[in-house]
């Protein structure tokens, strides 16, 4: 326990002096404002309030720290609290860290975080759709961000790669070939011409952009 105690050190920017939430991630202890975590998660205002009821001294000190090691790391923790604490105003961070932003959100939530770090994800043109398809089924985003991005993969004439089908995974995969089938079948386009089996296919010339995304809503509930 002692070497334990010997290895903690407090966060360098979020052990807060007027804090009154104490946090222990890895051998890092954070002092922030549990205002902030009452406010926006449904998961720790429950927690929070309850133990308030109990009488019960839940991160009020680093004794009763709320322990998250399990759960996260201090580099993607310090991403996170970065939302509440930036001196700046205008939101701006690389990727990696709105990826981190969002992982945690959908965690512990945060539905209003959450939303700011999807937000922000659209607006990061140049991740691959398959990379982001993978990052919104992981983190349980909406279907009406997702689903822009399974209509791509089913519109493009290119199918999918083996390695792609891989990142997607099986199940996934499927349904994207399945979807794909049926935009191009001769029973929804009039104008014919099934889905091929070669590495290209394009669309019918009929397959409208609302036909397509009609195609996705039904498929990917």
């Amino acid at each position: 326990m002692s070497s334990r105690l010997e290895k903690t050190k407090h966060s360098s920017s979020f052990y807060l002096p007027d804090g009154n939430l104490h946090i222990l991630v890895g051998e890092v202890y954070y002092r922030v404002h549990r205002y902030f975590f009452i406010r926006e998660s449904v998961l720790f205002r429950t927690r929070l309030e309850q133990a308030s009821k109990n009488k019960q001294e839940d991160g009020k000190t680093e004794g009763t720290s709320i322990i998250l090691s399990e759960f996260t790391t201090p580099e993607k923790f310090d991403h996170f609290l970065w939302v509440f604490y930036n001196s700046t105003y205008d939101l701006e961070a690389p990727r990696e860290h709105w990826e981190d932003i969002l992982e945690l959100a959908d965690k512990w939530s945060f539905a209003v975080i959450k939303s700011l770090a999807i937000r922000k994800l659209e607006a990061i043109l140049d991740i691959p759709v398959i990379d982001r398809i993978v990052l919104y089924r992981q983190h349980n985003v909406p279907a009406s961000s997702l689903n822009p991005y399974y209509a791509r993969l089913c519109a493009r004439d290119i199918i999918l790669s083996k390695q792609e089908s891989t990142q997607l995974g099986l199940d996934l995969a499927i349904q994207i070939f399945q979807a794909r089938e049926r935009l191009r079948s001769r029973k929804h386009n009039g104008k014919g011409g099934g889905g091929g089996g070669g590495p290209k296919s394009p669309l019918p010339d009929d397959a409208t952009q609302e036909r397509v995304m009609e195609v996705i809503a039904e498929m990917f509930l």
